[in-house]
């Protein structure tokens, strides 16, 4: 991943196997992660990690369930703001063609640039 893919808040895995949250950025590409057990609560953990040592959370139906999306059918994953189509190959949004979304820090960037609002957790 490169410094540029990531916000504050975004989730992201580690190279230790540790689940975090990014809490800052610096100049250097350095993140800096709060902890998260595995099933992604908070901890005491505050941890820095080169953009090299972070790699991406794949998007599931957990995630979509964890950030408010209801299935509205065999294929369609909704909440008042964003419609989310799933097919054999991933997740896609509707945006003049369709997007391929495939991890949940996207999914977290596309949300904030289209309603300005943070995607998080609603369980």
């Amino acid at each position: 991943m490169t410094p540029q893919e990531l916000r504050i808040g975004n989730y992201v895995h580690t190279d230790d196997v540790f689940n975090g949250m990014i809490e800052s950025i610096s100049m250097t590409g350095k993140a800096c992660c709060w902890g998260r057990d595995e099933n992604w609560h908070p901890t005491d953990a505050l941890d820095s990690y080169g953009h090299h040592r972070i790699s991406p959370v794949p998007i599931t139906e957990e995630w979509l369930k964890r950030f408010g999306f209801e299935k509205d059918n065999n294929f369609t994953w909704l909440t008042v703001e964003m419609n989310i189509q799933q097919r054999v190959d991933g997740f896609y949004i509707w945006l003049g063609s369709d997007l391929k979304i495939e991890h949940v820090h996207q999914l977290q960037n596309l949300y904030f640039a289209l309603t300005g609002e943070e995607l998080t957790p609603k369980q």
